[in-house]
């Protein structure tokens, strides 16, 4: 009989969705127009009387309140020979018109008006893409602008502390110092392991509170890092445990993944779904180009590598401050407080579960973010949609076999061109930045161009994977075989340094990847923790591919150098096959 009852209303609904407002909802809209000033404001408005004002409700039963589109409102036209119940579940599970929580607005829903009252605000208030794609280059130019005189500050604190008590002093490029220096940073590099504990977390967090908060916890775990490396590394208070120490500092705020993960999220939140993979690219030419501009800004300062350490940490304390000042808040306040109430319920149920009891609960909730790769929606007929789970596996396996061969055979390739061509730290540098401009230029110009190109012909799939996805996944992945290939057959400096070109283009697989996977979020309430989940793959990757790929070096060292681009070009062709597989 309720279904009865809930049918015959939903015939009650106009199709055209332009029908008339009441008063109130005229008189509201004047007020926010007129009075909302801030993105905070925007957040912030109707939320001041508790729970039953958080959130502006959508009320399905009142057509006069209806602001939806037409074609939403089709999916509930009735049909008394046909079952109500499977396209109730199939509108739940895609995060459209109507999300039961509560009887409120739906997370989209709320997410779109944010984003059309974010554009009446002044472009330094409105979260744009922009405005993190440069608080994040910022970031990653001040990082790497003291890489090379941090690793030469390192090798020279541990030369200092080996030959503190010897009477026959060391030279620094001793073998004996060399192989404490390896193995001090192995030991630094194995605080990843709290990167990869915290980036579930983190990304959880920032759905309950917000991007900005917990970018900027992550911003102030790497300025802490510095600060106190900055002491550490003088002669006089050097120890192992004590970097070790500031390794565990920086790694409780993610490192590197976490801040890809939160950029890529508050991407997610400023703009349409049809621009996800641009913008995303965009914000990866930024972070790129950071990372890359860095060490060419510090070598042509000429300064001495202790001050061009303390720039760098002052540069991050700037950008702290700015941050925090300026970056506006792209989540809007509703869902915050919607993902907070879904937080608490969970908590709620988990409260008499043994890994609660003992403790380790934490540690779960950083695995349990894997969960929302396990997708649980359904299709037209109101069945589970297999297409879309094994679609997303294949994503996530085509993820971590790129990323290993990006990360575990980076030192690798670096290793064998100083070995092989005799490189220096000028030419590594050289060879580096030139990799990163070519990088933020294909991101840039050559990737939108592409894009339009390829929309001409192909239509675009706001939930699903298209043609458009597979292309970028195919032409980047058979970029980076190229890149291989031309490893393999180079004889010369100039010869190697072709692979450059095409692992620019190669640059745009994650791109593609990321705005792939953001058509499976289970939904704008938990958009954070879903990058979270990826952040919390690739961290661990971070941790065991460097090891795996340097053993591997190492193992086929004294037959022929040259094998570890073949066992590359095997890895990549998996990696074509799994894309040819995902169903369209």
């Amino acid at each position: 009989m309720v279904l009865s009852q809930s049918t015959e209303t939903y015939s009650s609904i106009p199709i055209d969705g332009d029908s008339q407002h009441s008063g109130v909802d005229n008189q509201s809209n004047s007020l926010r127009d007129s009075e909302l000033n801030s993105s905070d404001d925007i957040n912030d408005y109707g939320d001041d009387d508790g729970f039953s004002e958080d959130e502006e409700e959508l009320n399905c039963f009142s057509p006069s309140n209806y602001d939806g589109d037409s074609g939403e409102i089709r999916a509930f036209s009735p049909d008394p020979s046909k079952d109500m119940v499977s396209p109730l579940l199939q509108v739940i599970s895609q995060d459209t018109v109507i999300s039961f929580d509560s009887g409120t607005a739906s997370d989209g829903e709320m997410l779109t008006r944010a984003r059309n009252d974010y554009k009446s605000l002044p472009w330094y208030k409105r979260p744009s893409v922009l405005m993190i794609s440069i608080a994040v280059f910022c970031l990653t130019c001040s990082d790497s602008f003291s890489t090379g005189a941090q690793l030469q500050l390192t090798l020279g604190a541990v030369c200092n502390y080996m030959n503190k008590d010897m009477e026959n002093k060391l030279a620094c490029d001793a073998l004996e110092i060399q192989q404490a220096n390896a193995t001090l940073l192995k030991w630094v590099n194995l605080t990843t392991v709290l990167s990869v504990l915290m980036s579930g977390k983190l990304g959880k967090l920032s759905d309950i509170y917000g991007r900005k908060p917990v970018l900027i916890f992550v911003i102030s775990c790497l300025l802490a890092a510095k600060l106190t490396q900055l002491i550490i590394l003088l002669p006089q208070y050097f120890s192992p445990a004590l970097m070790v120490l500031s390794g565990l500092i920086s790694s409780a705020g993610g490192s590197i993944p976490m801040l890809i993960s939160l950029g890529e999220s508050y991407v997610v939140d400023v703009v349409e779904e049809k621009d996800r993979m641009q913008a995303i690219g965009k914000f990866m030419a930024y972070f790129s180009f950071g990372l890359g501009i860095g060490p060419f800004i510090s070598a042509a300062t000429g300064l001495q590598s202790m001050t061009l350490f303390r720039l760098s940490a002052f540069f991050i304390m700037i950008i702290t401050i700015l941050c925090i000042t300026f970056l506006p808040e792209s989540r809007p306040q509703k869902l915050k407080r919607r993902s907070r109430r879904l937080s608490l319920d969970q908590a709620e149920e988990s409260k008499h579960l043994l890994v609660q009891r003992i403790g380790l609960k934490s540690v779960v909730d950083s695995f349990r973010t894997l969960k929302l790769l396990w997708v649980t929606r359904y299709d037209d007929s109101g069945k589970l949609d297999l297409r879309a789970r094994s679609n997303v596996l294949l994503l996530v396996c085509i993820s971590i076999v790129s990323s290993f061969v990006e990360t575990g055979f980076a030192m690798p390739v670096i290793l064998y061109a100083t070995y092989q061509f005799h490189w220096g730290s000028t030419t590594t540098s050289t060879f580096l930045g030139a990799f990163m401009l070519l990088r933020t230029l294909v991101l840039l110009f050559f990737s939108p161009w592409f894009y339009g190109k390829l929309t001409r012909f192909l239509a675009k799939d706001l939930h699903n994977v298209d043609y458009i996805d597979v292309l970028f996944l195919v032409v980047s992945l058979v970029a980076e075989l190229f890149v291989q290939l031309v490893c393999i057959c180079a004889r010369s400096t100039a010869q190697f340094s072709l692979s450059t070109v095409f692992f620019a283009f190669a640059a745009m697989l994650t791109p593609a990847l990321h705005s792939t996977f953001a058509k499976f979020s289970p939904g704008a309430s938990k958009n954070g923790e879903f990058f979270g989940s990826l952040a919390f793959i690739s961290n661990i990757i971070g941790l065991v591919a460097p090891i795996i790929g340097l053993s591997i070096y190492s193992a086929v060292l004294k037959y022929n150098p040259s094998i570890i681009f073949y066992i590359c070009v095997l890895f990549l062709a998996v990696d074509v096959a799994l894309t040819l597989l995902i169903k369209i």
